[in-house]
């Protein structure tokens, strides 16, 4: 299975609101990627590292990706 370092894998919290849910398009980053992923942040990272493994053949998924990832994520309105 293809990992991600637990530091690199934090929940967002925002004041006493609990967890931010967010939405991510793996396009924004690998163009012409489809897949779309929905959560939390670390429920979206550890999707996209099992999608990066199984759809785009990577066997570990560099600090520089899970970076871009992350500024991709946008907030999903309540």
């Amino acid at each position: 299975m293809i990992g991600i370092s637990q530091p690199l894998i934090r929940k967002v919290r925002t004041g006493n609101e609990g967890i931010t849910m967010k939405k991510f398009r793996c396009g924004d980053v690998v163009p012409g990627c489809t897949a779309r992923f929905n959560g939390d942040e670390a429920s979206i990272l550890a999707a996209v590292a099992a999608h990066a493994g199984a759809d785009h053949g990577l066997v570990e998924v560099p600090a520089e990706l899970v970076a871009q990832v992350r500024a991709a994520m946008v907030d999903v309105a309540e």
